[in-house]
């Protein structure tokens, strides 16, 4: 998906311009990637799949399993109230969840270079955004308590009306982080 700042008012309220592209190879799609950014990326051309990322902090798992363990117990005692007995076979999404939470971190990461900022998540559902940063418009770094509890902090771009989560990196990372490309911003504009 290729989303641009480009919006128009309509019967509905403000739609913003995206386009889809259908499935594509992985050549494919570094080729609509050099057509759709042309000036975040160079003339050697980019190889999404080549990008080295940064992994989110170890400590980023705990956060990531005591979620998926929640969620999937909640949802395990809703149907165990609803189904007893046989409701209970419910709890057994749960192990299932934590396999996936371990998983997802496995395949974070993220990487900043001159031109661009790369962050992806998932393993069954894999998604990497590259945003352009002479495109960005705001940073935050966030914290909730697991995360302050840790030290980490996660590093929150905005570009074009996308707001767009870095896995979680120490919280002085972060903050280094968006310091950096905020001093950057502004030497370019």
């Amino acid at each position: 998906t290729i989303e641009t700042a480009a919006a128009r008012e309509g019967g509905d309220g403000t739609q913003q311009s995206e386009a889809m592209v259908p499935y594509a190879t992985a050549p494919q799609v570094n080729a609509v990637i050099e057509a759709a950014m042309p000036n975040a990326i160079g003339p050697e051309g980019i190889d999404v799949g080549a990008i080295k990322l940064t992994p989110p902090h170890p400590r980023a798992l705990i956060r990531s399993i005591a979620a998926s363990t929640t969620q999937s117990a909640i949802f395990a005692a809703a149907v165990t109230w609803w189904l007893f007995p046989w409701g209970g076979l419910a709890f057994l999404v749960v192990p299932i969840a934590i396999f996936a939470a371990i998983l997802d971190h496995r395949f974070q990461g993220w990487a900043v270079d001159r031109h661009l900022i790369v962050t992806r998540r998932g393993y069954l559902n894999r998604r990497t955004w590259l945003l352009s940063r002479a495109k960005l418009q705001s940073t935050a770094v966030v914290q909730g308590p697991i995360l302050r509890r840790y030290g980490l902090g996660v590093l929150q771009v905005r570009v074009a009306g996308s707001l767009v989560a870095l896995p979680a990196m120490e919280f002085d990372q972060a903050r280094e982080l968006q310091m950096r490309l905020l001093a950057d911003r502004h030497r370019t504009t």
